[in-house]
């Protein structure tokens, strides 16, 4: 995991475009025939930053510091770190090479410049490319091609690229980033009553998963296929559920993403409703009591129902505007970068999609330095909240500090097993609107 000082800090940037002008550390790094000439890159900069987009230039300390750049990160990030940057940026802009393979993976677009290298070999489909307009494709005609043209010229392919309209590019990606909109149309907190007026709804849900529900005192497990579901989620579930049938109507045919959720039973309760339901998570083997073998139990068993993959919150493996829903449930507490998260979360979603956030709730007005217990990372409360949430759909304060208060008594006096005194569970739903 990436510390969050870099990444932090690059948020204050936004939005900003990536640059690299690397090539492979075994030539000189200052003569290669893959680079972009300095001045270029230095036209090619100015006319991004007239557009009011910050450069950040990424890659090894010993590559050329390029004219205009806003911050300098030669050499100054880990490995994880430039996934995260990669991540965050509107675009990344590199010779072709290593980072445009990362950023590719990261599912980042780039505008990438051909010389020397083919296109047909090396280019994505998603990105943009440009290709040397003059006597490209040379790689390999030499042994010697990355540090001379084959051609004995002075000035190589990579002049002849157009780099006028890169601005323009850079300009309609900012235009369609600006453009994605969301209305929050539900918020809420943990009830009591909700769940027992979803009686129906939370036993179907343990039904479906082969689970007894034996109130809220209570998780439920099977150690033998896998499924769970831990006593919050007795509020979450059904909450998630109803905010998916009273948007849609239906859950027959949505095609949905439950993400972060491990062995949780939700899954079942989905697709026992008719929902394409999809799970990506990085460890189906948390909680297995000395088990390991229960992932590949609970995989075996969950794959008849829907599609149970790998993936990370940061990045998921799916296509942009693929899904009719996004869930994630209670998963925001144990991960910090929450804004890349979200953003995540939200590149999944078609227009009219929707995306359910439950998550762990303090008020900060109290210490509650006692509730990070080594799983929980980073808590919400209502200023934060409303930073990576309310900003997202115009709504200014979403809980205040005394509804949170509240509300983590009422969830106290519910007995909600596994959340600690001075928590509490809530719950938002959002659509995409354009």
């Amino acid at each position: 995991m990436a510390d969050a000082g870099i990444t932090e800090k690059l948020s204050l940037l936004h939005p900003y475009i990536t640059v690299h002008n690397g090539v492979d550390s075994v030539v000189e790094l200052q003569n290669s025939t893959k680079q972009l000439p300095v001045d270029r890159w230095e036209k090619l900069i100015e006319g991004v930053k007239n557009l009011g987009i910050h450069v950040v230039q990424i890659g090894t300390s010993n590559e050329t510091r390029l004219p205009g750049v806003d911050w300098d990160l030669r050499g100054e990030t880990t490995f994880s770190e430039l996934c995260f940057i990669l991540k965050d940026a509107l675009l990344h802009i590199d010779t072709e090479g290593g980072l445009v393979h990362m950023a590719r993976a990261a599912n980042k677009k780039s505008i990438v410049l051909f010389g020397p290298t083919s296109p047909d070999f090396f280019a994505y489909p998603q990105n943009i490319n440009l290709v040397a307009t003059e006597c490209s494709n040379c790689w390999w005609v030499t042994n010697d091609w990355l540090r001379e043209c084959p051609l004995g010229k002075e000035t190589t392919c990579m002049d002849t690229i157009d780099i006028s309209a890169i601005p323009d590019i850079v300009k309609n990606e900012l235009k369609l980033s600006r453009a994605r909109s969301f209305q929050l149309v539900t918020k809420s907190l943990f009830s009591k009553k909700f769940v027992e007026d979803e009686a129906d709804l939370v036993d179907s849900i343990h039904t479906a998963a082969g689970l007894v529900d034996e109130g809220l005192g209570t998780h439920a497990a099977d150690m033998t296929s896998g499924p769970y579901v831990h006593a919050s989620k007795k509020w979450e579930y059904p909450f998630a559920v109803k905010c998916l049938e009273n948007h849609f109507g239906s859950l027959k045919g949505l095609k949905v993403a439950d993400i972060g959720s491990g062995r949780g039973a939700l899954v079942f309760g989905l697709a026992q409703k008719g929902a394409e339901a999809s799970v990506f998570d990085i460890d189906y083997q948390w909680d297995n009591q000395g088990d390991p073998g229960i992932e590949d139990r609970f995989l075996a068993l969950g794959n008849r129902f829907a599609n149970i993959s790998f993936g990370s919150i940061f990045n998921i493996p799916a296509n942009s505007g693929e899904y009719d829903a996004v869930i994630c449930i209670s998963v925001i507490e144990h991960i910090i970068h929450k804004r890349v998260a979200i953003q995540e979360l939200l590149r999944l979603l078609k227009v009219g999609g929707m995306l359910v956030l439950t998550f762990d709730l303090v008020d900060a007005r109290q210490n509650h330095q006692h509730l990070f217990d080594g799983i929980r990372k980073e808590i919400f409360e209502a200023a934060s909240l409303d930073h990576h949430i309310g900003a997202l759909c115009g709504e200014a304060h979403l809980f205040t500090p005394e509804e949170i208060a509240e509300n983590a008594r009422h969830i106290h006096d519910a007995g909600v097993l596994g959340i600690p005194e001075g928590m509490t569970v809530g719950g938002i739903a959002l659509i995409r609107t354009q």
